[in-house]
C-alpha cells in the first residue's frame, strides 16, 4: 500500500503595514449580484471587510445605486463602536459608479460618484481604487 506524501509550502510572514494596527483603519469593499431576487427584493449585496480583524459587514441592496447609503450606515456603525475608518479599498469601483445605457455602453454615473465622494469627505475617509479584476491587490 502506497502512502501519499503531502508537501506543505512554508508560510510567508506578512509584511508589516502600520495601517493594519488598529481595527477599522482599512476597509475592503465589493459589490456582488445575488443569484436570485430575495424575498425583500434585494438583487445585490455589498460587503465591508476590516483588514485588521477580518470583521465582515454585509448590506443587501435593491439597486447598485444604494451603495453610498450602505457605506454611510457602515460608517455610522463604526463611529458608534468608537472607530474611525481611514481608508476604503474598492476593486475598480466600476460597480459603484458606472451605469449601463440601453445601447450597452458603460458610462460613469456622476450622481452616484458625487454621492459616494460626499459620504467619504464628510467622514474624512480616503478612497483607494485597486486594479480591476485583481482581488489579491485588495
Amino acid at each position: 500500500m502506497t502512502k501519499a506524501k503531502t508537501v506543505h509550502m512554508p508560510n510567508r510572514p506578512r509584511e508589516y503595514d502600520p495601517t493594519l494596527d488598529k481595527p477599522m483603519n482599512h476597509i475592503v469593499s465589493d459589490v456582488k449580484v445575488i443569484g436570485a431576487q430575495s424575498m425583500t427584493g434585494s438583487q445585490y449585496y455589498v460587503s465591508f471587510v476590516d483588514t485588521c480583524t477580518r470583521h465582515v459587514s454585509v448590506y443587501f441592496l435593491k439597486r447598485k445605486s444604494d451603495v453610498a447609503e450602505a457605506w454611510s450606515q457602515f460608517l455610522a456603525w463604526t463611529v458608534r463602536e468608537g472607530y474611525m475608518v481611514k481608508k476604503l479599498s474598492v476593486d475598480g469601483g466600476g460597480v459603484y459608479f458606472i451605469r449601463k445605457t440601453e445601447a450597452g455602453e458603460l458610462l460613469v454615473d456622476e450622481d452616484r460618484l458625487a454621492e459616494f465622494e460626499h459620504v467619504c469627505k464628510n467622514n474624512a475617509t480616503g478612497r483607494e481604487i485597486a486594479c480591476i479584476k485583481t482581488p489579491g491587490a485588495n
